[in-house]
């Protein structure tokens, strides 16, 4: 079996630090999203969690996707906003 080049680990690497960086940020916007809806501040909110989904869907990760729509689908019908609820 061939063992990768210095250049294949590095390749490796630089892909998994990026996906972790992108699942940090993920979470991060996430989980402000979810302070502010249950305080109440729906637009910030809304604001966080879309950046929340965009992220979960370009890197694929579709736990993150179900819970960042569910709940931003909430914060624009607290907003009555409710053609970008049905959108999402």
């Amino acid at each position: 079996m061939r063992q990768p080049t210095a250049e294949e680990k590095l390749v490796t690497v630089m892909v998994y630090t990026n996906d972790m960086l992108a699942r940090g940020e993920m979470i991060a916007h996430y989980n402000i999203g979810d302070i502010n809806l249950q305080a109440g501040q729906f637009e910030l909110a809304a604001q966080d969690l879309k950046i929340a989904l965009d992220i979960s869907r370009r890197k694929k990760f579709v736990w993150m996707e179900v819970l960042a729509g569910l709940d931003l689908v909430e914060a624009y019908i607290a907003l009555l906003d409710l053609d970008s609820a049905e959108q999402e």
